[in-house]
Formats: C-alpha cells, structure tokens, sequence
C-alpha cells in the first residue's frame, strides 16, 4: 500500500504525482507554484491494492496527549463536538477549531501523525510477520501536523497535511509532504533519528494532583513526604503540582500556605532521597493573574487576515473552571515573554532546585499559525524553547501536541487525566476527546503503549488504590488501572496518602515499584 497521487485543496485544484523511494519507505509530495500562494491543506490518496479494510483494525491516534486514541474497526465513528461546548474555548484543546472531518458516520475514523492498520485480531503490526499491514508515519512534524482520514466503507486512505500559516513563493520547490510507509514502526523511529530509547529512564514516584487537587499546603506536603519515605517505598520522585502558586501565569508568586518557600520544599525532598518535581503550565496565563493585568502585550493576539495582530483581546487558548474560566496564552515569539520564562526556569531549576518539571497544557501555546509558521511550527519552536531553558531538570510534557514532541521529552503523558470514577458520559456524548475520564486514559494508554521507549518514555497518569469515599470505582476497575499502567508505562504515579493503606496494599505497592 502506497500513496499514488497528490494534491492541494481549496483554490488551487492541482494535481501532481509524488515521489517514492521504495528502497527507504519515503514518500514525498511537492510542488513548485508559478505564482505565491498559501496553501491550507495537501492532500496524499493511498493506492489500497488489493488490501480491503473491511475486515482490519485501525489504531487512531488523538492529536495531543489527553486526545481519545483506540483501536477501530468499520463500527467507529468519531463524534463531532457539540457546539455549545466552543463557546468555554474547549475546541483548543483538540483539533476541533482547525480541522473539520469531512463526515461523523460509522466506518469514517481520522489520525493523527502515524497510522497502524493490524489484522482482524487487532493484534498491532510489528508484532510479527504474519501480521504485518501497514505503518505509516508523518517525517516532518515540525513543519506540518498530518491526519490520516480512513473509509472503511469506500477502501480509502487519505493523508492531508495542514500547511496554514505559510506562504510560498512562486518558482521557489516546496515539499509538504514526507511520509514513513512500511510494516512496522521501527524504521520510522530510525528515520526520525530517535535513540532506541530516551536519554533518560523509567521513574516511580508520588504528586499530589489526584488526592489534594490545587489544595495543597507545605505541611500536608511534608506529612506526605515523611510517610512515603518512613514505609520504605522504594520510589524516585516526589513531585508538587498545581496549587503552590498565587496565579497560573505568576509562577514565582508562593502563596501564604508555603511559608518556607519552594526551595525549602526542593531542599527537603533531596534530603529524603528523593528527585523533586515541580509542575508548571508554562504558557498558560489565568485572567486574574498580575501578568495578565499588568503585561498583557505577552500574550498571542488573533491576527488580520493580512498578518497584522489585532491589540483588542488575547485569543483564548482552553477553558479551566479553576482558574478564572478561558484563560489566554504567551507569544513565544515575543522577546519579553521570553526573558520571563528564561526567569522562571532559572529560578524553579537553578534556585529552588527542582529536576523534573511537569510542562503541562502545552498545546497553548501552538493555538494559531504564527511567525509565517504552521500551528506544528510553533509548537516545534515552544519545545526548542523549553528544552533550551530546562537546564539539569529533566521535562514531562502534558497537554502537548505529540507529533513535533518526539524526542523533545524524557517523559510524555500519553492519556487523559484520570478520574476517581470511571467515565464522564455527559463529556463523551457531545464529542469532547480530551475529557477527564479513566476509561479515556486507559484506552489511550494501551494504543499508544509502543511509544514506551521510543519516543520518550509514557507516563499513563496515577492508579488509585485508596479506598476513600471519592472514589467512584469498583476494585476491578482499579485493578485494571494499576496493572495496565505498570505494564505500558514508564513513568509510574501515584497520589494516595499511603497512610490510609492496608498492609495488603502496602505489599502490593512494594512488590510493584521494588521490580522497576
């Protein structure tokens, strides 16, 4: 199965061949326009002789880290995202606000940056000869985002390219696509120029989120800290996150609850022999933040159609109920919105001492094209950007669009944020992908389990083994949780106060974490 013709959508009707090198599985698609244009989409068709996806399964993977991927067959459908649901910004969060599928019926499904077609099975290709279909993959992700649109119903396999923002010169050769198609996902990763596995290694360890939310304090922070190190857990990180800050947006701002400060926190966790970890939205800035009042020119402003920026209101970039509803995103491209990031990396790494940082609502800061950019070149920049002010810390990256992310990351959530229960069915049914859920997390979890070691290494978010009266779950749920992220991830967390643990807990816990 390869690509065998090529196009440009909209106003130009073109129509080319493109070029394969059998030899190195590469497909590419260009064209030399005689006049400047700028394109939106380019589009590449799969020649599917003889192979009939009737009867396969296809993995389809979500556009960023909390977007819904699984395994589909020619009863998928993937729901459109209910309207109302645009108007509180949650369309940024997803592909929802620059990429509209061409149908929402049963056996029509799309993917993001790579395709794995699998036997009837489902057993994915790479796990033997016998299995093998296809695997395909998007080359230059941080020119472009790609999707792949699949018919179950027609036999066809689409592959489109999403090139707004840019603007091409006439006489000047443009290639738009560069596309990985073979069996496996191997050869892509070594096309990719990606280690066989990150510079890094798998992790075990405590935050904070999934038992105290934003409600944290320094003193049932250390309560926690002396009871996970006294049990002799044997883990890595100890990581802090959202809650510790006055306003997302004022990172250096400490509330009063932290009266020691964060190097004092840093400091005790070290002494534990513990790494500590810190979490940041580095590009999300809340309304009732002092950089919002104060220096609003930092954020991204919506543009005029002839690039000039508008200088009424920042764009939305997603919507947090806790942090004074849509909240708006930095300009990466401005000079002093990036001496302020260079200020808080600085600080949270060099000062304070933290090692691990959790980036987390990345996708922020890639909303629109910019800088005569793609949205994939924007959000390949904001990761050049992070990883050149992380110093010795080493970067979890959550909320972030995956395709430009490989490589960039020692660790990548690969799944939703779980829940004390187990689905959100009101999020599900108006179509929104990247809803808190556990049964979203784990099924993203499981499809995108391949990634573990390649890419980076997967943090599938916390299991809960608590039997508090939050949690919403049957113990086979939970179960299912704790197992599925022992097996496919490489980072592994939990939040429970392991003081409310049974001893038959506490075994279960040891025995897990002493075999990583």
């Amino acid at each position: 199965m390869l690509p065998q013709k090529a196009w440009l959508t909209d106003i130009y009707g073109m129509e080319f061949l493109c070029d394969s090198d059998l030899k190195e599985n590469i497909v590419t698609a260009g064209i030399t326009p005689k006049t400047t244009i700028r394109p939106r989409w380019m589009v590449l068709e799969f020649d599917l002789t003889p192979v009939v996806l009737y009867d396969k399964k296809i993995l389809v993977n979500g556009f960023q880290s909390w977007s819904e991927t699984f395994i589909a067959d020619r009863s998928a459908k993937i729901r459109r995202l209910n309207p109302l649901a645009r108007l509180l910004s949650l369309d940024r969060y997803g592909d929802y606000h620059f990429y509209r599928p061409q149908t929402a019926r049963k056996g029509f499904v799309f993917s993001h940056e790579y395709l794995q077609v699998f036997d009837t099975e489902g057993k994915q290709s790479h796990s033997s000869a016998e299995e093998e279909i296809l695997f395909a993959g998007n080359l230059s992700p941080e020119q472009a985002y790609g999707i792949f649109e699949i018919d179950f119903k027609k036999n066809t396999i689409l592959y489109k390219t999403d090139l707004e923002g840019l603007t091409l010169e006439g006489g000047k050769e443009f290639i738009g696509i560069t596309l990985f198609t073979g069996k496996t996902s191997d050869k892509y990763f070594d096309h990719r120029q990606m280690a066989s596995s990150p510079p890094a290694r798998p992790l075990t360890g405590w935050t904070s989120w999934y038992n105290y939310y934003a409600d944290i304090s320094e003193a049932i922070l250390l309560e926690n800290l002396t009871a996970l190190t006294d049990s002799r857990i044997p883990m890595d990180v100890f990581q802090i996150d959202d809650g510790y800050q006055e306003r997302v947006g004022d990172w250096l701002a400490v509330k009063d609850s932290f009266p020691s400060g964060m190097k004092f926190m840093a400091d005790r966790i070290h002494e534990k022999g513990l790494l500590p970890g810190l979490w940041l939205a580095p590009f999300a800035v809340e309304k009732q933040s002092k950089l919002y009042k104060n220096q609003r020119e930092l954020l991204v402003f919506p543009e005029k159609s002839s690039g000039q920026t508008r200088r009424k209101a920042p764009l939305p970039a997603g919507f947090n109920p806790g942090w004074s509803g849509i909240y708006h995103a930095l300009n990466i491209y401005n000079p002093s919105a990036r001496e302020y990031l260079k200020e808080v990396f600085k600080t949270v790494v060099d000062n304070w001492g933290f090692r691990l940082l959790k980036l987390d609502f990345l996708q922020a800061a890639g909303v629109i094209p910019m800088a005569g950019k793609t949205r994939a070149g924007v959000m390949h920049d904001a990761y050049e950007l992070l990883n050149d002010l992380k110093g010795e810390a080493m970067l979890l990256g959550c909320g972030a669009p995956l395709g430009p992310a490989a490589g960039k990351f020692e660790y990548m959530r690969i799944g939703s944020d779980v829940a004390p229960y187990w689905e959100d069915h009101f999020l599900k049914a108006i179509g929104y992908r990247e809803r808190v859920s556990t049964a979203n997390s784990l099924s993203s979890t499981e499809a995108r389990a391949f990634l573990n070691g390649r890419a980076w290494y997967n943090d599938p978010d916390v299991f809960y083994l608590r039997d508090t009266k939050d949690i919403k779950m049957t113990e086979s749920q939970k179960r299912k949780l704790f197992e599925t992220n022992i097996k496919c991830g490489g980072l592994i967390f939990f939040s429970d106060d392991i003081r409310t643990y049974s001893k038959e807990k506490i075994r279960a816990l040891l025995s897990t974490f002493e075999n990583r």
